[in-house]
């Protein structure tokens, strides 16, 4: 049976037996009276025969890929042949001959693209086992608590607690009033203290705040969230002990 690996190494023994013929056949049309012309006859036929067992070796195979080109321009000769990986759709003087890749083993199907993250929403509870990194998005305590006995059924005990939103956590208000600090040290240090002359009430840096969450929940997302109310619970019967206690916690 042929491998992916193998099919590869044929393509490029192909490739480097192609070159080999064309620089020899190339010095016999410049230089036809060189020495050592029949010894580079006799090469060019070791290198056709060689040619022609692995082309019929990557005949075998089921599936193709074309892994690039070799071509070569018919009004220019002497030029020779030279290898691309790809073919230019506004090149209509060159040839193109597509060098291809066989396998015997069946086409790996597409991997589609990789899931969004999903967001939990505000009053989700989640869990985690080591207070410190929480998964999961549930609707009640004791649906996290169940997936957590589910999850780890040699734990004891896990931690779980109400999730809060990246927005919330940072506020429209104090994001806003950051922003505008920072332009405000900028401009300083720049133009000196006719700076001062810049300023923004509460409600328009609140109002940039909001801008600037929007932007990053539409766009990139935070892609991580907060935990709080957090309390440590027993996943037996026998161990119940739960403790109550605020805590933080994020999930990346």
């Amino acid at each position: 049976m042929h491998t992916p690996g193998k099919h590869r190494a044929l393509v490029l023994a192909e490739k480097a037996l192609t070159d080999a013929i064309e620089s020899l056949e190339y010095v016999d049309r410049v230089s036809p009276c060189f020495s050592g012309f029949g010894v580079r006859a006799e090469r060019v036929k070791a290198c056709k025969d060689a040619l022609t067992e692995l082309t019929a070796l990557r005949a075998q195979s089921r599936a193709a890929e074309v892994i690039g080109y070799r071509v070569h321009c018919p009004g220019e000769p002497d030029i020779g042949h030279w290898l691309l990986e790809t073919k230019p759709a506004t090149d209509t003087v060159c040839v193109y001959e597509p060098l291809v890749l066989l396998s015997s083993a069946p086409t790996a199907p597409e991997v589609g693209p990789k899931p969004a993250f999903i967001e939990p929403t505000a009053d989700d509870w989640c869990y985690s086992f080591d207070e410190e990194r929480f998964s999961g998005e549930f609707g009640t305590r004791e649906e996290a608590i169940a997936e957590a006995a589910s999850d780890r059924p040699d734990h004891t005990h896990a931690y779980v607690g109400k999730v809060h939103l990246a927005r919330e956590l940072i506020g429209e208000d104090r994001i806003g009033w950051d922003i505008f600090e920072r332009i405000g040290e900028i401009l300083g240090d720049e133009i000196g203290e006719v700076a001062e002359i810049f300023t923004m009430t509460g409600d328009q840096q609140k109002e940039l705040g909001k801008v600037v969450l929007d932007w990053i929940e539409s766009g990139p997302g935070f892609r991580c969230w907060g935990v709080k109310e957090v309390e440590r619970v027993a996943l037996t019967p026998e161990t119940d002990d739960a403790a109550t206690h605020p805590t933080e916690g994020t999930q990346s």
